[in-house]
């Protein structure tokens, strides 16, 4: 279907012509891209646990730029809670440029009873539907929760670990699984084991949407014995499909625990982030070889006025780092490296900008909301692109704490029209790096077919006079629509596409 995007002028960014700011050149030439890096702090032994945003502003963590070639590969997706019928997908009029995530796969539903021989009972899977989803192109996830009574390590936790004697049994049901669904007509080739299982068990109901293989006894929080499951299920996917790829649940990473928030400013009481040790204590378990890729979460909280965000558990805001997801992907990466496993694919595979306790505030129902999560998808997706994510998805079509895509009815938002728009912009593009030349604005290009795209806008939400090194072919705002095209710019907080074609 063919969603409008010629709206909001009245918020979008102002064009205009202007003098050059001092020290800059009418005509300079492209600027160099540069790759700052990120310093790290250590933990504080008296940490202690909340969920609790706290906004503090700190010097940016900006991330290391390299050259990405996406042939065909899409990063931009969406989680949907359950298959979507076929006007969902009619939705997107290019499917194949989207990841889907979905909640779909429950083990305890699929095999209630232990027999032998295992039996399945796959009926209670809307095949048509996920066949009618892989016939999209869509890149699928599906994540595979919940262990049947019979195989709980802790009854009756189905979130929770499984039995070490019914490991091999759990290796049994993702060979008979991946054999099933990794053919066509479903094609699905990623798999995803647990959700947010960096959650205590004792912390939610036994049949939580958390993972919850949770251990505040242990350092590393139960990822050691997570790693033992993987080691059980890993062979068993590779023979039915040595395509399908094995996915460390998304990890909820609650709070950076190199450098530790304050419950308070000032307080020196600090939060207790050892949850996120889970991904280490997998790799010490010598559970390395035994996955493809990390899925992780990365949410930030709306301030209230457009554009601007923060996540103060991860020292993250709009004026200084940006998204959160730099600080959580450049803390992932560094654990991989260490245990030299830097090349496994990550996936932010829950991502939004949300608003208040439940989305039903006075606040999260503005046009200001609505247009702010426009702007943060799209920086989102240029830093995921920078910060080298493999997808990045958000959380989810119709929303959680007013994140949400479309209506009930299927009516587009704003952040919709973005996604669409940020989809085709990134389509087979090869990132080049950051856009440092210019004081006070943000900048990422990229190039596809010749035609060179830079992502700008301001970082701390004042207008910036800027004068391009080159008059451009065209400007896009974020929903698509051709703004004036003029070398000399004046740059919002609204993200815009200046292009040059060959």
């Amino acid at each position: 279907m063919n969603v409008s995007r010629t709206f909001l002028g009245l918020l979008i960014l102002v064009l205009a012509l202007s003098a050059c700011r001092p020290g800059q050149e009418q005509n300079a030439p492209f600027p160099q891209i540069s790759t700052p890096s990120t310093p790290t702090q250590s933990l504080p032994e008296d940490a202690t646990e909340t969920l609790e945003p706290v906004i503090v502003a700190t010097e940016a963590m900006l991330p290391t730029a390299t050259a990405t070639l996406l042939p065909s590969e899409p990063i931009l997706g969406l989680h949907i809670n359950s298959l979507p019928p076929q006007e969902q997908i009619a939705l997107f009029p290019r499917p194949e440029m989207l990841w889907m995530r979905t909640n779909l796969i429950f083990w305890d539903q699929i095999e209630p009873q232990r027999t032998d021989p295992p039996t399945y009972d796959w009926s209670v899977i809307d095949e048509a539907a996920l066949a009618n989803a892989g016939a999209s192109g869509m890149k699928i996830i599906l994540v595979v929760q919940f262990a049947p009574d019979w195989a709980q390590k802790y009854p009756p936790s189905a979130c929770g670990p499984i039995a070490e004697d019914s490991l091999d049994r759990f290796g049994q049901f993702m060979n008979a699984l991946v054999s099933r669904y990794s053919q066509p007509p479903y094609n699905i080739h990623h798999w995803e084991i647990g959700n947010e299982q960096d959650v205590d068990r004792n912390d939610v109901q036994p049949r939580s949407i958390y993972g919850c293989w949770g251990d505040k006894s242990d350092p590393y929080f139960g990822g050691g014995y997570y790693g033992e499951m993987l080691k059980a299920i890993y062979p068993q996917v590779k023979a039915a499909d040595p395509e399908s790829q094995v996915i460390v649940g998304g990890l909820l990473l609650d709070c950076d625990p190199i450098n530790p928030p304050e419950r308070e400013p000032g307080s020196g009481n600090f939060r207790n982030c050892v949850p996120a040790q889970f991904l280490e204590g997998i790799l010490i378990n010598g559970g390395g070889d035994f996955f493809d890729g990390v899925s992780f979460h990365s949410y930030d909280f709306y301030l209230g006025e457009i554009g601007k965000y923060g996540n103060g558990n991860w020292h993250s805001s709009w004026e200084t780092t940006g998204p959160a997801l730099t600080a959580k992907t450049r803390f992932l990466q560094d654990v991989l490296q260490r245990y030299g496993y830097e090349d496994k694919l990550l996936l932010n595979t829950e991502l939004a900008l949300i608003c208040g306790r439940d989305g039903s505030e006075p606040e999260c129902q503005t046009d200001e909301y609505a247009i702010s999560k426009a702007y943060y998808l799209a920086q989102a997706a240029l830093t995921g692109m920078a910060v080298g994510l493999d997808a990045n998805t958000w959380y989810s079509l119709y929303g959680w704490r007013g994140s949400g895509l479309v209506s009930r009815q299927l009516e587009p938002s704003d952040a919709f029209r973005a996604l669409l728009t940020t989809s085709e912009q990134l389509d087979r593009s090869v990132f080049r790096g950051e856009v440092t030349e210019y004081p006070g604005i943000q900048g990422y290009e990229y190039e596809r077919d010749g035609i060179r795209t830079w992502m700008l806008w301001s970082k701390d939400g004042e207008d910036q006079a800027l004068s391009l090194p080159e008059m451009p072919t065209s400007i896009l705002d974020v929903f698509g629509t051709d703004l004036p095209a003029g070398q000399e710019i004046t740059i919002t907080i609204a993200p815009i596409y200046v292009k040059w074609n060959p």
